[in-house]
């Protein structure tokens, strides 16, 4: 659109010609696209700026992409139409041009050079200051170098040999319209320019008619060759996962009341394992073992809790007379009553059952209306099953024990998965894992009352 071109009714008003191009080729493609306005929150410490937002197919479902004006003319020298996202990653594939454009996440590097010895040349570290007689402060030694990763990656692509004419790879610095994936704002724009992607290019005969499986089988060896060779561990960027509301507890209004000193004194080494799994952010598989774990540091005292009720209401019978046979064997028939040590399926029973009552994980679970929706409606885990508020055949806490138990299985791939037709096991990058925040809240919330239950009174309470 010209400067004195009167704007058509179909473009917003106010656009930018290289906003309004990309608008006009998105829905003439038949992609969804939106014109939204700059806004500005400086209070809350937000800005955005005025963007086109286009959905691009994703699996079976889609996958939107904002594109600022300081995007958008990168994006036009890209047949964009053509894109396909990955599901549950920053990439994106061209079947027209076989192209594959991943962005990279680097999750472990070698200090002696890595791969950034490929990238950025000497004139582009951040200057050393002019010796003044005095010794650099710390702080200012640590800014300096700390600028480096905000100065963009230079050179490359990194051309990658192999032994197929029908592909050709490269590992690049990222284009600008794999980081808009991840950019929320413009002003996070600086933290994010130098990150990696890869690229594969091939013919019908290289990419095949499965891109995303070429794609994960490429990444996952290139992962293991960079690291063996140059310390450098890399992993294709995952798409943001299931929003935070899926994975909270759910509090109540005590979060606007001041902070108080604790009353309760807990276990060290079982609020360590809790604390570790509250640490786990983006990582699921860790962060519901922890907390599984924080139940089963509890699992000898509640599994022969009732036992142990049992045989002290035994010997505080005042008829009780430790001298006689008889009172003795009453005693042993109790424990050999007991049988074999209980199964681990059984020992989170006892646990679950000894610290939550039946209303307390119906409130739970249900305070969430999609919590409840997900733990109650059609499974989209395999192998575990739903709870059921009508069955009353069986108490809520075993239902919720074993859930958990089955999700545990599914990590660990235990044999004794108590499921027909056990499931895959559950990995750490797989869909599946990305469905797992409703109940690693929930796996959390047991370890808290499981923390609770196991606590003395602090100490330092009068």
């Amino acid at each position: 659109m010209e400067k004195n071109e009167k704007p058509s009714e179909s473009t917003p008003r106010g656009i930018t010609p290289n906003l309004a191009e990309v608008l006009r080729r998105a829905s003439e493609a038949g992609l969804e696209a939106r014109f939204e306005k700059q806004t500005r929150d400086l209070a809350a410490g937000l800005f955005h700026a005025e963007s086109v937002t286009v959905a691009f197919k994703s699996g079976r479902t889609t996958r939107e992409l904002r594109v600022i004006e300081d995007d958008a003319s990168e994006l036009l020298e890209n047949s964009f139409e053509e894109w396909q996202f990955f599901e549950g990653l920053d990439a994106i594939y061209n079947p027209r041009e076989q192209l594959i454009l991943a962005k990279l996440d680097v999750i472990a590097s070698s200090e002696d050079g890595g791969l950034s010895q490929f990238f950025v040349s000497e004139d582009e570290q951040p200057p050393v200051p002019a010796d003044s007689g005095e010794e650099e402060p710390e702080h200012a030694r640590e800014m300096r170098s700390s600028l480096s990763w905000m100065t963009p990656l230079a050179g490359g692509p990194i051309e990658l040999n192999t032994t197929s004419a029908a592909i050709s790879t490269a590992i690049l610095p990222s284009p600008r319209f794999l980081l808009m994936m991840t950019r929320q704002s413009a002003l996070m724009w600086d933290f994010l320019d130098r990150s990696i992607a890869l690229r594969i290019v091939g013919d019908a005969e290289g990419i095949g008619t499965n891109a995303r499986e070429l794609l994960d089988d490429y990444s996952t060896s290139l992962a293991i060759d960079l690291d063996m060779i140059y310390g450098v561990c890399i992993q294709l960027q995952q798409a943001p996962i299931e929003p935070a509301s899926s994975a909270t507890t759910g509090y109540d209004a005590r979060m606007a009341e001041r902070p108080r000193g604790p009353r309760l004194k807990y276990s060290h080494d079982a609020a360590s394992l809790y604390t570790y799994g509250r640490s786990a952010e983006g990582m699921p598989l860790i962060a519901f073992l922890a907390y599984y774990q924080v139940a089963e540091f509890y699992f000898p005292a509640y599994s022969r809790a009732d036992l142990v009720r049992r045989v002290r209401q035994e010997v505080m019978d005042p008829r009780f007379d430790p001298v006689k046979d008889e009172a003795i064997g009453r005693i042993l028939r109790l424990a050999s009553a007991s049988g074999k040590f209980a199964s681990e399926r059984e020992q989170l029973r006892s646990t679950i059952a000894h610290c939550l009552d039946d209303d307390s994980i119906r409130d739970f679970i249900c305070r969430i209306t999609e919590r409840e929706q997900f733990m109650t409606g059609k499974q989209r885990l395999k192998g575990v099953r739903p709870i059921n508020f009508q069955d009353l055949g069986q108490r809520l806490s075993d239902q919720l024990a074993d859930r958990l138990y089955q999700i545990r299985c599914r990590i660990v791939h235990s044999k004794d998965d108590g499921a027909p037709g056990r499931a895959d096991m559950l990995l750490p990058r797989g869909p599946e894992s990305k469905l797992l925040g409703h109940d690693i809240a929930t796996m959390r919330y047991v370890a808290q009352k499981v923390l609770v239950a196991g606590a003395a009174k602090a100490t330092w309470v009068r």
